[in-house]
């Protein structure tokens, strides 16, 4: 009994890490991937998201992550909606520079998924625009991830 029971919990084990482990990582931009995002000047209450995701991430789930950070802006920023103005979603040549077993920098261009986004928060007075919830977006895709940013942590209530 207590052999099947050890059986049991270490299949168990590897299932919630294999689980955790086919999960991305969602966290600010370090010049590899991640999320980088910056306020526009107009309109008012606008943002410029970009996500680069890693080589085999999907453009789908590079989106979501883009979308999370745009969730992110509009809770941080006291606001229930925002809307997607713009969107880029594709592979891109993302310029890169390693260093070889030698010391020389190689220089490097590598195929990632991009993903841009120019948000609107919105208010009562523009709700003509196409509203995504800011809530319901973090409720749908903050469990997705790994939520590897303090910031954005403390807005998203982690519990990784």
């Amino acid at each position: 009994m207590m052999e099947t029971f050890n059986r049991l919990f270490i299949l168990f084990v590897i299932i919630t890490l294999s689980g955790c482990a086919s999960r991305e990582t969602y966290h600010a931009r370090d010049g590899g991937e991640g999320y980088k995002d910056k306020a526009l000047s107009s309109p008012h209450n606008a943002y410029n998201v970009v996500y680069i995701g890693r080589p085999k991430t999907d453009l789908k789930t590079n989106a979501d992550m883009a979308l999370l950070r745009a969730a992110t802006i509009a809770k941080r920023k006291g606001f229930e909606s925002f809307t997607v103005k713009y969107l880029k979603n594709d592979h891109s040549l993302i310029y890169t520079k390693t260093s070889s077993d030698s010391g020389e920098e190689q220089v490097m261009f590598v195929s990632k998924p991009l993903t841009e986004i120019e948000m609107v928060l919105l208010s009562d007075e523009n709700i003509e625009a196409t509203v995504i919830k800011t809530q319901e977006t973090i409720d749908r895709l903050a469990p997705q991830f790994i939520i590897d940013d303090a910031e954005s942590c403390v807005i998203l209530d982690c519990r990784n």
